[in-house]
C-alpha cells in the first residue's frame, strides 16, 4: 500500500532540497490533494516559520504530494 505525504521543494543557492510536511500521512493521492487544498493557510505557515529558521535563504518552489517512494535513495545508474 502506497502512503502519500505533503513535500516541499526549496532553492538556496545552487543547492535544491525537498523536505516532507511531519503533521500527517495519507492513503491515496486525492486524499493528500484535499488536505493540501484545505489547510493550505496552516501548511504555508508552519512551512514558512521552519524555512525561515532552518533555511534562512532559502525559497519554496513547490508544495505538492507525491508518494513517499518517490523520497526513497536510489543508487546512481
Amino acid at each position: 500500500m502506497e502512503v502519500f505525504i505533503i513535500y516541499a521543494t526549496l532553492v538556496y543557492g545552487q543547492l535544491t532540497d525537498t523536505i516532507a510536511f511531519k503533521k500527517t500521512s495519507f492513503y491515496s493521492m486525492e486524499e493528500c490533494k484535499v488536505y493540501l487544498k484545505d489547510n493550505q493557510t496552516m501548511i504555508w505557515g508552519t512551512l514558512n516559520a521552519h524555512v525561515e529558521k532552518e533555511y534562512p535563504n532559502a525559497s519554496v518552489t513547490h508544495v505538492g504530494c507525491s508518494s513517499t517512494g518517490a523520497f526513497k535513495m536510489r543508487p546512481n545508474v
